[in-house]
This record gives C-alpha cells, sequence and structure tokens, in this order.
C-alpha cells in the first residue's frame, strides 16, 4: 500500500478533527531522518521541518539514531 496516498490522508483526518474539537494550535511530531516516506506524509499535511534532534531516537536493535522534527499550526493546517 505504499505510495498510494493513504497515511497521507490519515494524518490530514486525524488533523482535521483534532484542530476542529480541540483548542491545541499546533501538533509536533519526529520521525527517523532516513524514514523519507514519513518525512513525506508529514510535509505533505503542512508540517514544517524544524530541526534535528541528534541521538534521539533508539531502534529496536538498540542503535541510537537521529530524529527529524516537525511542526503545523492550526492556522498553517486549514490554509493549505
Amino acid at each position: 500500500y505504499w505510495n498510494q496516498g493513504i497515511m497521507t490522508e490519515v494524518v490530514k483526518q486525524l488533523l482535521t478533527q483534532l484542530f476542529l474539537n480541540t483548542r491545541i494550535q499546533y501538533v509536533s511530531a519526529s520521525c527517523h531522518e532516513n524514514n523519507r516516506a514519513s518525512q513525506r506524509v508529514l510535509e505533505h499535511n503542512g508540517f514544517i521541518y524544524e530541526g534535528t534532534l541528534h541521538h534521539a531516537g533508539k531502534l529496536p536493535d538498540g542503535r541510537v539514531v537521529n530524529m527529524k522534527r516537525y511542526l503545523v499550526s492550526r492556522k498553517a493546517f486549514f490554509e493549505k
């Protein structure tokens, strides 16, 4: 099911409900720096790359990895 936009739509619907039904103004997300698919899902939903958190994540095999941090605001989400 990769590259069919399914997760992009799931995140879009989740953010829509979250922003419409709560007073939350910002949502942040992090993903492994080599996980381009997750980065694209976030970017397609209006998230902006904020920076890289070094040695901030751990893989199941115990390796420590860098994480990319993203943020979207309520205003930016509905303006896109």
